[in-house]
């Protein structure tokens, strides 16, 4: 089944990213086809609860809390978005159950960090109004989606600072920072300075990261640098489209180990099953083949695959764990991704992330 993404009406830091990592998986996030693959992952799940909990509190959903019930309410802040993110979990389509918020990675850290982060945020909102306007005149805002290039740039940075010493735009981060700002990120600060610039007519003078611990990583805003990194994203967009409009999206494939080890569509990509081999390193195992037996009991099943390439290269593999109304058929070819080692060399086993796609014939994938 070949992808048929809808186009681009416009491009935003992050879509530019993954246009440059690998378009293909962008055409099909635009395929609504592909849509059930696209299950949440925990990682995202904590990035948004951590966003929405310090955007409330900076926008002032605290301010009338007494200090004395301050933490209590910013703990049902968490469990409120914590309780929406789980509703999606528990609608998307999977091998397993999915994992409770308790056992998401890092859960009871970002946490905590948040919640404190978020303490200090709306202990300084409170200051201003004690003891009059602050000293250093800081003004933050938390922006609406900005807009440039009649509307083919857009973007939403999640603070804007502004102070004596001019603007700075800040991007939240929910994992650990790395001692310099990496590349990907360097650019999408810049991508938020260039439509502040357009938006206020002012560059920023500097971009940061923010971990929910309040530590940052910085850069100067270069205008020119900048204007270089719209310019590319205007670019990519237009590639995307023309390679749309032309049906040659499989052209936009980037294969790799960094590339694909995240990607929802992996297991449908002809790119990445052509290219993944055992040498990768990439969370949990992949493989593709003929499906030479199928069982069940109680409900669930394994299916044996022969055949197999990918991760596992020849011979046969099993995949443990199947719910049985999504057990293939006899004779089907499969892929399987980020399937779970087990005791045996060759058994593997369901877990969330696990993706496990059917199809009519080897040509459908290959």
């Amino acid at each position: 089944m070949g992808v048929e993404p809808r186009p681009l009406e416009f491009v935003s830091p992050t879509s530019a990213e993954q246009l440059r990592k690998c378009g293909l998986a962008l055409a099909f996030r635009r395929d609504l086809r592909f849509s059930p693959a696209e299950r949440p992952t925990p990682g995202a799940a904590l990035g948004t609860v951590a966003h929405a909990v310090l955007e409330l509190v900076g926008t002032g959903a605290v301010d009338d809390v007494p200090e004395d019930g301050l933490r209590g309410r910013l703990e049902e802040l968490w469990a409120t978005e914590v309780a929406k993110r789980s509703v999606e979990f528990e609608t998307a389509e999977s091998l397993t159950a999915p994992p409770p918020p308790e056992e998401w990675p890092r859960y009871f850290l970002v946490r905590s960090r948040v919640i404190r982060r978020a303490a200090d945020i709306a202990t300084r909102r409170r200051v201003p109004a004690r003891n009059g306007p602050s000293t250093d005149g800081l003004k933050v805002a938390v922006e609406g989606e900005l807009r440039a290039g009649g509307g083919l740039l857009r973007g939403r940075p999640d603070r804007v600072e502004t102070s004596s010493d001019g603007i700075v735009v800040v991007d939240l981060k929910t994992g650990a920072l790395d001692d310099d700002v990496k590349p990907e990120h360097r650019r999408q600060l810049l991508f938020y300075a260039a439509l502040v610039q357009r938006d206020r007519g002012v560059w920023p003078t500097r971009a940061a990261i923010e971990g929910v611990d309040g530590r940052r990583r910085s850069i100067d805003v270069d205008p020119g640098e900048a204007e270089a990194v719209v310019d590319e994203a205007l670019a990519l967009l237009r590639r995307f489209n023309e390679a749309t409009a032309d049906g040659t999206t499989d052209g936009l494939a980037a294969p790799s180990a960094d590339s694909c080890r995240f990607c929802a569509f992996a297991g449908a990509c002809p790119a990445f099953l052509g290219a993944v081999d055992p040498s990768w390193d990439m969370p949990g195992v992949a493989f593709s083949g003929l499906v030479d037996s199928v069982s069940s009991h109680d409900g669930v099943g394994v299916v044996t695959v022969s055949g197999t390439t990918g991760a596992v290269q020849g011979g046969t593999a099993r995949l443990l764990g199947v719910p049985a109304p999504l057990l293939p058929s006899l004779g089907s070819w499969v892929s399987v991704v980020r399937a779970v080692t087990t005791a045996g060399q060759r058994d593997f086993r369901s877990r969330w992330e696990t993706q496990l796609w059917l199809w009519d014939e080897p040509s459908d994938h290959s």
